[in-house]
């Protein structure tokens, strides 16, 4: 099951003329004629697979294509040690690196530097589907704090209670506080102690909380409620929550960490230190006040002006080329 990041970038890259084959058995069954092989997020690609399956694999076609991964993370979400070490084994056959920000390639040659690897950056896309959506609906600005994005740590569930102090007049919505990952009707007991857990905190918590994904046919709805949509990541290299919220006429305060900080700063979005509390309390501040400066509509014109995904897929077409 491929993201819409992966979908809606070979999407535009067939219509600009490429062909493009989106599938996992074919890299494992290495079979076919390509020049590129194109990876994403490594630690998905060999979910489930041995050791002698990915060093097979990859060298075949380290072999017989050009590999080229994204740095979408500098290691896996889990930072779990096979995780860790995939990065280390794979990123060294890639010919070609794409990142999403300076940051990100500064970190990568920093930390993994490889002889004769080229490095490019191209910024993360918006989604066509978003932006259908929202030609068929009206943009609002609402008067809550959205927090979008799955909540990951304790740390950034404590950041968000900070936030809920100092904003007291404002609505703090967070649709995913806490998700239940696993089949609910295999560990149905983890799941009850969870669902417990979850509506306890909903019933005392002084802002609106949910636990689950908010379905893509209700974004916008979701969207207009906010005044400025806070990114609770601390230190997380990308968000694709910025380039969806600018598309939604939002301003978007974030970490001065990594891409993300990068972003930011770049589009005149306030970002903070995460280990300072009155730092995000300045930076939601000032949100709240380029909201009536009319920075929303200009984070929405930045990204239909560069980050279409055709002008993205041409952005890879010409890397691809380089690489040849």
């Amino acid at each position: 099951m491929f993201n819409s990041f992966v979908i809606e970038l070979n999407n535009a890259l067939g219509n600009n003329g490429l062909e493009v084959k989106m599938s996992e058995d074919v890299f494992w069954d290495m079979e076919g004629d390509f020049d590129f092989v194109h990876i994403h997020w490594p630690e998905f690609l060999v979910k489930n697979r041995s050791e002698f399956q990915i060093e097979k694999a990859f060298n075949y076609w380290n072999s017989n294509s050009t590999i080229i991964i994204t740095h979408h993370n500098h290691s896996p979400h889990d930072n779990a040690a096979f995780g860790v070490n995939l990065y280390r084994k794979v990123y060294p056959l890639a010919k070609g690196i794409v990142h999403l920000g300076e940051f990100s390639r500064n970190l990568l040659v920093k930390d993994l530097p490889i002889k004769g690897q080229k490095h490019c950056v191209i910024k993360h896309h918006y989604y066509d589907e978003d932006f259908d959506r929202i030609e068929s609906s009206n943009l609002e600005i609402g008067s809550s704090v959205l927090v979008f994005g799955k909540i990951r740590i304790e740390a950034e569930r404590f950041l968000i209670k900070s936030v809920s102090k100092y904003f007291s007049n404002y609505n703090i919505l967070v649709p995913s506080w806490r998700r239940f990952e696993l089949n609910r009707r295999v560990y149905f007991l983890q799941w009850l102690i969870f669902e417990t857990k979850f509506y306890l905190e909903k019933l005392f918590s002084k802002f609106e909380i949910g636990n689950r994904n908010v379905p893509k046919a209700h974004l916008v709805e979701m969207y207009n409620k906010a005044r400025v949509v806070l990114i609770p990541r601390l230190k997380s290299l990308n968000s694709g929550i910025i380039t969806q919220a600018f598309l939604h006429g939002k301003v978007v305060v974030g970490s001065n960490y990594g891409n993300v900080g990068e972003m930011l700063r770049e589009t005149g979005n306030p970002t903070f230190d995460p280990e300072d509390e009155s730092s995000v309390i300045n930076a939601l501040r000032d949100g709240f006040n380029l909201v009536d400066q009319g920075m929303g509509e200009r984070n929405r014109s930045y990204v239909l002006e560069k980050l279409s995904p055709d002008i993205i897929a041409k952005q890879h077409i010409s890397f691809y080329n380089s690489l040849l």
